[in-house]
């Protein structure tokens, strides 16, 4: 007999969820949802709790499991010089303490081994302060949402590219391309690098639409609530070849270009220690999240990073007809289903 669960993303600006049929052989998913987090003076944890009593109570019958956002987690990858998982279980949080700022008697943690060879082990490690678990757990219970279980949003992405490189390569062969996840939210983005189905290499960029919203609003001397609108009907980044068929048009542009450069620098830095560390390139970069509605950015990002650029669309991922709320007959499901929005 089927089971249904629900997986609930928090983010600054909505909640979204997404709710699958669990079975012995097969699962299925039933369709996502957003909800906006309500404005207010209460603390955001609050406000998201609210939102997600108001899209639970549609499905009460679901077991939830929540992601948490990414700006409250400290991921590491971190080189061990042996493979042996229980050894890696045994030494994994001393290495992890002395790359984060709190004590680890004060945080949750996990980890993944994301790739070994002769010279050892990679370890893909997150943490998350005890108090904002603590902080979560209540807030949502106190709204009757009851969390089964808890993940790091910006390293789950794995699960929604399998693996397509067979297990143990022919000898020569050349190993499978990294793919980069962009999950633009409105607050935080998080950056996945999946290969061959396992996430090798995830942070959190401090900045997301909302960002873009403030540079609109300062350059136009608008309010917030205008600004998110001009952000949302009008403004559009503009190929390099293509000229603005408007003033306004050309100075969204502008605008957009500067309000993004700073994201764009944390990206490329990004990128850079990636390659460093894990010593393989990007092929391609998949762009979900609120903020991957803005006109433009695909073509925008394929500039600037010299890589192609695509939606993650979750229906060819799922090999499922799967809908977002109130989407029309045919459509695809909206980029703002991932893990922040």
């Amino acid at each position: 007999m089927a089971h249904l669960i629900c997986g609930i993303d928090l983010g600054a600006f909505s909640v979204k969820f997404a709710f699958l049929d669990v079975g012995f052989r097969a699962t299925t998913l039933r369709g996502f949802m957003e909800t906006a987090v309500p404005a207010g003076d209460a603390p955001l944890i609050e406000r998201q709790a609210e939102a997600v009593r108001e899209g639970f109570a549609q499905a009460r019958e679901a077991t939830p499991y929540f992601a948490l956002p990414g700006d409250q987690l400290s991921v590491r990858v971190m080189q061990l010089p042996f493979a042996d998982a229980r050894k890696i279980d045994q030494v994994v949080g001393y290495e992890l303490e002395g790359q984060i700022v709190h004590s680890l008697e004060d945080v949750v943690f996990d980890h993944l081994i994301v790739g070994q060879g002769a010279e050892g082990s990679t370890v893909l490690a997150a943490a998350a302060k005890r108090d904002d678990i603590a902080a979560l757990i209540a807030a949502t219970e106190a709204q009757g949402t009851h969390p089964r279980a808890i993940y790091a949003a910006p390293v789950v992405y794995r699960t929604l590219l399998p693996a397509t490189a067979p297990a143990e390569p022919e000898e020569g062969a050349a190993p499978p391309p990294c793919r980069l996840v962009l999950d633009l939210g409105h607050a935080r983005t998080n950056v996945c690098i999946v290969r061959n189905g396992e996430t090798v290499y995830a942070r959190t960029i401090l900045r997301g639409g909302l960002h873009l919203t403030q540079a609109v609003s300062r350059a136009f001397e608008a309010d917030h609530s205008r600004a998110e609108q001009a952000k949302r009907s009008d403004a559009a980044l503009l190929p390099t070849d293509t000229p603005a068929s408007t003033p306004l048009a050309a100075k969204l542009d502008s605008v957009l270009r500067e309000g993004l450069a700073p994201f764009m620098r944390e990206l490329r830095q990004t990128l850079a220690s990636f390659r460093g560390s894990v010593k393989a390139e990007v092929g391609d970069v998949l762009v979900t999240g609120g903020t991957g509605r803005l006109r433009g950015l695909l073509p925008y990002l394929e500039a600037e990073l010299g890589i192609p650029a695509h939606f993650l669309a979750f229906r060819a991922v799922l090999g499922q007809d799967a809908k977002g709320a109130g989407a029309e007959e045919g459509a695809e499901a909206p980029p703002a289903f991932a893990a922040e929005s």
